[in-house]
């Protein structure tokens, strides 16, 4: 027992000598690191004063050097942000110069003073004003007087269109670009057209199915609208089966379809200057997508049946017009609608002036009313514009609905389209509507629009309705109708 306890007292003072070494060995490493640490310090503070005695500089620390470079690189962004402000000054004085040579080849030879600091204010006056219309025309706030450009009376009627053929059934929908170069169409078929105005060619969009070899859906959708956007670069198409698809316009290949909508999908309207889409349905709703995501915004409940038409202007306040004999106006941002009761008729075509405050709409009725977002009840009601809807034979009592309604963007002009045989054109004035002339058309105008420059109207031309087959219009032979507008200058 004794031998084990010395043997045990023996480990136990080896283990204690051990981690005595270890812990001298660990002070003494601490101890040369606080003395060369020391030493270091000495030799810095000596350094210094030998520096400051022979006036030496100092050298910059490492955070000076850090500072120093974020100072310069802060003034290299100061200098290309302030090269980036004189760009865009010395691009608006390029555009005002330019405006202003412009104004004055077009006023040459008009004396208006004798002094030139009067002709110069009346110069800078002529083109604050220009400038001051093209801002609030862009916006919505007021319109292009196009109307008084038109040299087709009321009672006068217009020369025989040009009929562009390739739709194998009634055409239900066209879309014209801003530059009014294209327009495209949809029908009853499922084939969708891009057309090219000046030439007439017609180029087919590939079968809705062949992107994804789907055969039991390759063109068996009835396309009942379409609508393009304000950059042409998407063209969205609704129908029969209850979806919204969205195309490329430069490729021409469907990019997405979007589903919501549990009915088919009766109007589609893009909102001025974005990629914001406002559908339609015969499911009672309007729905707001993104194109730019590709993605379902909100849903807008209100109306009581279906949803025939819709519309938009520059503001997030789209117009729809129903079946349940209301138009709404509904202010997304504030989350409320305006409710107007058009009286005991069916509102199948709305159209948009002045960004939103004021429209027309037109239905089963065969009234065209205007309306303002200040009254409940219309402004004007125009009554049987395209003729006495009890006047026709029975069973083609839907000749005289008013079918389409189109304004030309931002002005004064709008046009109405009908079974009857003509393609009425107005006048918006402040509170009422003035009757313009008529272009001949044979069949039922499902869709039309107006060139934003007034010069032309292109329809969509079909033996049926958009929305039925009431009626038929034999001989007719479908496809899309261009009407050219003779103008005069307004001056």
């Amino acid at each position: 027992m004794a031998k084990r306890n010395q043997k045990v007292c023996g480990g136990q003072e080896g283990r204690v000598e051990v981690e005595m070494r270890r812990t001298r060995g660990a002070d003494g490493r601490r101890g040369q690191v606080q003395v060369r640490g020391s030493m270091q310090k000495k030799r810095t503070k000596m350094e210094a004063k030998r520096n400051e005695s022979e006036g030496d500089e100092d050298l910059p620390s490492d955070q000076e050097e850090g500072e120093e470079e974020s100072k310069s690189i802060g003034s290299a962004q100061e200098g290309e942000s302030e090269d980036e402000k004189e760009t865009a000054e010395e691009k608006r004085i390029r555009l005002a110069k330019a405006y202003l040579s412009r104004l004055k080849q077009d006023e040459k030879g008009d004396e208006y003073s004798e002094d030139d600091e009067d002709e110069d204010k009346i110069h800078r006056d002529s083109l604050a004003n220009r400038l001051q219309q093209e801002a609030f025309e862009s916006k919505g706030y007021q319109q292009r007087q196009l109307a008084d450009s038109v040299a087709l009376p009321e009672g006068e009627v217009g020369e025989q269109p040009k009929i562009l053929r390739g739709h194998g059934a009634s055409v239900t929908a066209v879309a014209l670009s801003n530059d009014e170069k294209s327009v495209y169409s949809c029908s009853k078929d499922g084939a969708i057209f891009h057309w090219d105005v000046e030439t007439g060619k017609g180029t087919r969009f590939p079968k809705l199915g062949d992107a994804n070899k789907d055969s039991k859906t390759a063109g068996r959708v009835r396309w009942l609208t379409n609508a393009i956007s304000y950059d042409g670069m998407y063209l969205a198409t609704g129908g029969s089966d209850k979806n919204v698809h969205i195309w490329d316009l430069r490729s021409m290949q469907h990019i997405v379809k979007l589903s919501s909508h549990r009915a088919e999908v009766t109007a589609l309207a893009f909102r001025d200057g974005t990629h914001q889409l406002f559908s339609a349905s015969m499911d009672s709703t309007v729905k707001i997508w993104s194109v730019d995501t590709e993605q379902y915004i909100d849903t807008l409940y209100g109306h009581q049946a279906k949803v025939m038409s819709i519309d938009c202007g520059h503001k997030e306040r789209p117009v729809s017009g129903s079946t349940d004999h209301t138009c709404r106006l509904w202010k997304v941002p504030e989350e409320s609608q305006l409710v107007f009761r058009g009286g005991g008729a069916s509102i199948d075509a709305v159209a948009v002036f002045r960004g939103g405050q004021q429209w027309i709409s037109g239905g089963d009725d065969g009234h065209l009313s205007l309306w303002t977002m200040m009254r409940k009840k219309p402004v004007q009601i125009l009554r049987d514009v395209h003729g006495k809807v009890d006047s026709f034979a029975a069973g083609d009592e839907c000749r005289g609905w008013i079918h389409s309604l189109a304004c030309a963007r931002g002005s004064d002009l709008a046009a109405s389209g009908s079974g009857n045989g003509f393609i009425r054109l107005w006048a918006h004035r402040e509170r009422h509507l003035e009757a313009l002339g008529s272009l001949p058309v044979h069949g039922f105008v499902n869709a039309v629009r107006i060139a934003p420059s007034g010069r032309f109207v292109v329809s969509g031309i079909g033996q049926e309705p958009r929305l039925g087959r009431w009626s038929k219009v034999k001989g007719v032979r479908n496809g899309i109708a261009i009407h050219r507008i003779p103008l005069v200058d307004s001056e």
